[in-house]
């Protein structure tokens, strides 16, 4: 999953979502999202490893493309012509990856 795939935002609805539903989980997002916030001075995170880690459990929210990708010294990627080797995720579906992550969130601790 390149960094481009993985750059869905945390907008303010969602986090309000977040914010405001009380379960230790959702207490603890909201604690670490300040820190954060504080220490980086932005307000809208980006979800690169959470994204990544919901592809691998659903990998139909970033559909993949067969590619063939050589990895540089300094750890870049360069497509090449070829047999593929790589099934690379170029564009995650934003929308079906916030509905999915927020429906776990939300739900943890419930009874």
């Amino acid at each position: 999953m390149p960094l481009d795939s993985t750059q869905i935002k945390l907008q303010e609805l969602e986090r309000g979502r977040i914010f405001s539903n009380g379960s230790a989980l959702t207490d603890a997002l909201t604690v670490l999202y300040h820190q954060w916030a504080y220490g980086t001075r932005q307000q809208t995170p980006t979800l690169f490893d959470v994204v990544a880690v919901g592809y691998a459990i659903r990998p139909e929210l970033c559909p993949t493309k067969p590619m063939r990708l050589r990895v540089e010294d300094d750890g870049s990627t360069v497509v090449e012509a070829g047999e593929p080797n790589v099934q690379a995720c170029l564009k995650s579906d934003s929308d079906a990856f916030l509905e999915f992550y927020l429906e776990r969130v939300l739900a943890f601790g419930r009874d």
